[in-house]
């Protein structure tokens, strides 16, 4: 018998009758909670039925199904690393005929939603598959649409290809009445531009992130440790990149978000949660921790307790960012910029690069007229390059469009990277000269001046962004903030 003059202490949480709202709205998709097993780690199921309680999983991503049948890459497959795993399977699987045949009507018995994952070399597969799992007598509850995948020739094409990713989700979106998801990769410039076009197309969900391109090497040897070469890493590695490409797309799109990669724990799907993640799916865990889906699952509650609520849609994008207050540098102390005016030794501080002088020149009135015209009648291809370096999404580096600079309008500036881009249509070819002359001022002014044709932006935004990228880490400048007129 206790002593009942010692209590335990007491400990903050909900009444046991207290509901808690776990459900997931996905678009069309309803899941009663939001913890999913990802598809390439769960088998078929049967695999992980003596472990796992599938009924009460809130989804079930059975390997990406293929047209054909694929036997996948030669071995070595798999590389364990030291926070993961690299694979190169290649989508193994039974093709799409036995899926239908064989591997679904067991699936349709395990009681949790079943998304199946499709993978196409082209528009026309990826159409075709989902018209065959519309008009199957056993329809799962939704389809995912592999993009993303690293290890397969052309397998990332359609998730790093604004406009072949916005084509194959909408070409889907008309074949089939299932709600769809797409799964995106991280091996891209911009996050926000790929969410977009996945958005843009129609999925009811975004999947984020498949595995990030790596690489094992036997130094011994001199050679790759996988047979493909490369792989995509796994694991409790990727889960800071996974949670930046979450948080990244939760600010670009309305779309609903499924988060992935390296989740082991309840914090760590809080984390996703918080950043933006509807639900979540785990991966590499399953093939060492099969259970833990169940554990996340019974902890959800006492979580949503600490936050003060019982539903989880309410933690849901809640992540705040760190505003810190910007400090004062000695150098503005002493040396206050042309548009303050006075004090001893006005003007410019000694020792300006000839960029830093550009930035704190007022620019001129008609210019900053002119600027504000320019910004509001953007083109398409001025208006595509904006939505991808707005917002510090390339590198974390702050741009500006149709920037004033002394008495002319740059398309794009970015200040810390003394980089000016510039767009070119087809009126610039009788302006050749006068571009000369402009950019051959800004070079004397310290700047570097990137220019892309209009086409270019249209046609390969991804390139452009890469080149951009390449410039500015070129210049080996950070992301602080500078100066400007």
């Amino acid at each position: 018998m206790s002593d009942p003059a010692i209590a335990p202490p007491a400990v903050a949480k909900p009444p046991a009758s207290t509901p808690c709202d776990l459900s997931v709205r996905l678009g069309r998709l309803t899941l009663l909670n939001p913890v999913l097993v990802a598809s390439g780690t769960f088998g078929y199921a049967r695999e992980m039925a003596p472990f796992v309680d599938l009924a009460r999983l809130g989804g079930i991503l059975p390997k990406t199904v293929t047209a054909e049948p694929r036997q996948g890459n030669a071995p070595w497959r798999t590389v364990e690393t030291a926070a993961g795993m690299l694979n190169a399977i290649g989508l193994d699987n039974d093709g799409v005929e036995a899926f239908l045949a064989c591997h679904l009507p067991y699936l349709a018995t395990v009681g949790a939603p079943i998304i199946v994952s499709v993978a196409g070399r082209t528009v026309d597969e990826f159409e075709v598959l989902c018209r065959k799992f519309n008009d199957s007598p056993l329809r799962p509850a939704a389809i995912e649409l592999n993009l993303s995948c690293p290890n397969v020739s052309g397998g990332v094409d359609f998730g790093s290809d604004p406009q072949r990713c916005e084509a194959v989700v909408s070409r889907c979106v008309a074949a089939t009445d299932l709600p769809l998801l797409a799964k995106l990769t991280p091996n891209v410039t911009s996050i926000p531009v790929m969410a977009r076009a996945a958005e843009a197309g129609g999925c009811d969900a975004i999947t984020l992130i498949n595995t990030v391109l790596g690489m094992a090497v036997d130094w011994r040897k001199r050679r790759p440790l996988l047979a493909n070469g490369l792989g995509g890493l796994s694991g409790p590695a990727i889960k800071p990149i996974a949670l930046r490409c979450v948080w990244q797309a939760r600010q670009a799109v309305q779309t609903p978000i499924v988060g992935v990669g390296g989740i082991q724990t309840l914090d760590d799907a809080m984390e996703f949660f918080v950043a933006g993640a509807s639900a979540i799916q785990l991966g590499t865990i399953n093939f060492y921790r099969p259970t833990v889906a169940i554990e996340i699952l019974d902890a959800l509650p006492a979580a949503l307790a600490e936050l003060g609520t019982t539903r989880l849609a309410d933690s849901v994008g809640t992540l705040t960012e760190n505003r810190p207050a910007a400090a004062t540098t000695a150098s503005d102390q002493k040396f206050p910029s042309p548009a303050g005016g006075g004090g001893r030794g006005g003007g410019s501080p000694p020792g300006d690069s000839p960029v830093t002088k550009a930035v704190r020149t007022r620019a001129t009135p008609n210019a900053r007229k002119n600027a504000a015209v320019l910004r509001r009648d953007a083109t398409h291809p001025e208006s595509l390059l904006w939505d991808a370096l707005r917002a510090r999404q390339l590198n974390h580096f702050k741009f500006r469009r149709q920037h004033p600079i002394e008495s002319f309008v740059v398309d794009f500036f970015c200040a810390s990277a003394h980089l000016v881009i510039e767009l070119d249509g087809e009126s610039h070819t009788d302006r050749e000269r006068q571009d000369q002359s402009r950019q051959q001022r800004l070079e004397v002014l310290g700047m570097r001046v990137l220019r892309f044709t209009n086409e270019e932006v249209l046609s390969n935004l991804e390139g452009v962004l890469a080149a951009i990228q390449r410039a500015i880490l070129a210049s080996g400048a950070d992301p602080s903030p500078s100066p400007s007129p």
